[in-house]
């Protein structure tokens, strides 16, 4: 069998295509996602008062601040994978600008989703970021995250808890 060119490869195997989008166009497409990623890390049964509705509003407004960064994995135009970032300066931290996590998801079958993170986060550095902070989910796939930021370079370095202070039913 004759070598393929390494041109050749691209017409073989689908690239994904990496880059960053506006919250707008990003929505369009992300929304079927983040509902299946709100309902896979169980965010509706950690606190059933807590409905998923998107506040793109606010998604706006972050953006129109430059906090707000979007990037995505797309494989012939579709979305397969996002991850969205605040960035913003740590008022504990004078100087320190840094990076909060916000939705990751990837579908299945594509393995974007490391590919997603990995190239966001040498964005985030390029764009002059100093630290990062990534958490998980203990339900559905963001269970085993833990262990990957970890292998990523990551510290634990702290817990969260929800507590409910809204009206009770």
């Amino acid at each position: 069998m004759a070598e393929l060119a390494q041109n050749d490869l691209q017409y073989q195997l689908p690239l994904l295509a990496l880059q960053r989008e506006e919250w707008t166009p990003f929505w369009r497409d992300a929304k079927p996602l983040a509902e299946a990623h709100f309902k896979e890390v169980g965010q509706d049964v950690s606190e059933p008062r807590r409905p998923f509705k998107m506040d793109s509003t606010l998604m706006l407004a972050a953006e129109a601040t430059g906090a707000l960064r979007i990037w995505t994995a797309r494989l012939e135009g579709n979305l397969v994978a996002y991850i969205t970032w605040m960035v913003q300066y740590d008022c504990e931290s004078e100087g320190l600008l840094i990076a909060l996590m916000g939705g990751w998801f990837a579908l299945p079958g594509y393995d974007a989703g490391r590919t997603v993170w990995r190239h966001s986060i040498a964005a985030l550095r390029a764009e002059g970021v100093q630290a990062a902070y990534a958490h998980h989910r203990f339900l559905g796939r963001g269970s085993v995250l833990g262990k990957y930021f970890e292998r990523e370079g990551g510290k634990p370095i702290h817990t969260t808890y929800a507590f409910w202070l809204g009206e009770e039913d």
